[in-house]
């Protein structure tokens, strides 16, 4: 069983635990509210991981390494690559963002419930002491899963370096710089900056915001998060990159 799966099967069981410490309702949504981060960040995951298919699609069309981007198909899958990567970044610490929301209210939740357990009758307290350990468990399987995030946001930074360097080939080629070509491009497709080079471009020739956790590019619409009734964890992180990425999908194939 995956990490996500895990916490998804540990989520249901809570509601039932929690009801005699507080009205109904009441700690059940307040709970949800916690799945519901941990559901966004899920959706946003899968969009970054379709955008690093597709850079790792584009980088595979140019065929040495070490030359780089020579024929002007090659230095376009170059662009497009690194756009893909900047996307991913972004995403990816939209997710990592959720997660650590998620986090903060989780352990405001075990705060009130250790609380609240000392009001409960004695008969009811052994099984709310097994809804907090629950509670415990999401939360360190959570911390987990934050922890792996992160260390995915390294490897994909690590790979702007390689990036760059095709970058400013490219841009010599066409005459131009390449803090404007990202910034041409990041305008035109209109995405955030997510690297500190692009968001160092976008200073000098975009004048736009280039705060990556605003996320000017959604997580694309890929397979869907768990089927709960909670559809805005699945819509909310997602409708404009749908239009974004669709967008460009047919502006390639113009190509």
């Amino acid at each position: 069983m995956s990490q996500d799966a895990a916490l998804h099967k540990l989520a249901q069981s809570l509601p039932s635990l929690m009801s005699p410490m507080a009205p109904p309702g009441e700690e059940s949504q307040e709970f949800r509210d916690i799945l519901l981060c941990d559901k966004k960040a899920t959706v946003a995951f899968l969009g970054a991981e379709h955008c690093i298919g597709q850079w790792k699609l584009e980088k595979a069309k140019i065929e040495s390494d070490a030359l780089g981007p020579q024929s002007p198909e090659e230095q376009h899958a170059c662009v497009e690559g690194w756009a893909h990567l900047e996307k991913a970044l972004s995403i990816y610490r939209q997710g990592a963002a959720f997660l650590e929301d998620s986090q903060k209210k989780i352990k405001a939740t075990i705060k009130n419930m250790e609380l609240e357990i000392q009001s409960q009758p004695e008969s009811d307290q052994q099984q709310l002491l097994e809804c907090i350990r629950q509670v415990k468990h999401f939360k360190k399987a959570q911390k987990e899963k934050l922890g792996k995030t992160e260390e995915q946001i390294q490897r994909i930074q690590s790979q702007f370096d390689e990036v760059f360097t095709m970058l400013k080939q490219v841009a010599k080629d066409q005459g131009t710089t390449c803090e404007k070509l990202m910034a041409e491009k990041i305008q035109a497709l209109g995405f955030s900056a997510s690297s500190e080079e692009a968001k160092e471009a976008m200073k000098e020739f975009g004048g736009m915001d280039t705060d990556s956790k605003s996320g000017g590019y959604q997580a694309e619409p890929q397979p869907e998060a768990p089927s709960e009734p909670q559809p805005e964890a699945a819509s909310e992180p997602q409708p404009e990159a749908a239009s974004n990425s669709g967008g460009k999908k047919n502006k390639k194939k113009g190509k």
